[in-house]
């Protein structure tokens, strides 16, 4: 955004002066640029769009694998919010189990409830609040989170039944 915006300038900058043939090329050439910065800004390609978020993927990737070993809700949802929130690029997380019992949060969602979005995952509710750097969730940023909660619904209930078990043979 800063360079379509420093190009469009440019190209006002340029135009004032209204000279000859090499300032309206050079009009047209920031104005073409500008535009198609803003657009790439906007509604970036996939291929961008995955270059972007790959710092984000190994840890967001090291965190589901390691969902299998964890043993309480609590664990999940340490092990799975912050790397989840960092992918979507939001300012904070929560999770809350079945029973409407807070499991997990990550950062600070501030007094503006307006700015979160609400999901409910197997159960389980989910709730992300959009951070100024990303200030809506697009189709892609739901779907993402909505896979991730899946495979966090399967590791809770994996929770619930160890729970469960280690209950009935305490009880053995």
């Amino acid at each position: 955004f800063a360079f379509a915006a420093c190009a469009i300038t440019l190209a006002l900058i340029l135009a004032v002066p209204g000279g000859g043939e090499g300032y309206q090329l050079a009009v047209a050439v920031a104005t073409t640029l500008s535009a198609l910065a803003f657009l790439v800004g906007l509604a970036p390609p996939a291929f961008l769009r995955f270059l972007w978020r790959r710092p984000e993927q190994r840890p967001l990737q090291e965190a589901i694998a390691d969902l299998m070993r964890a043993t309480t809700a609590e664990d999940v949802a340490s092990r799975v919010l912050e790397p989840m929130g960092r992918i979507v690029g939001a300012r904070a997380m929560a999770l809350w189990d079945a029973e409407g019992r807070l499991v997990g949060a990550v950062g600070d969602p501030g007094d503006q409830e307006e700015d979160a979005l609400d999901l409910e995952i197997e159960g389980n509710r989910l709730r992300v609040w959009q951070s100024r750097y990303a200030p809506y969730f697009g189709d892609e940023e739901r779907r993402s989170l909505l896979t991730l909660g899946a495979m966090m619904g399967l590791a809770l209930d994996r929770t619930r039944l160890f729970a469960h078990q280690r209950h009935l043979v305490a009880l053995a």
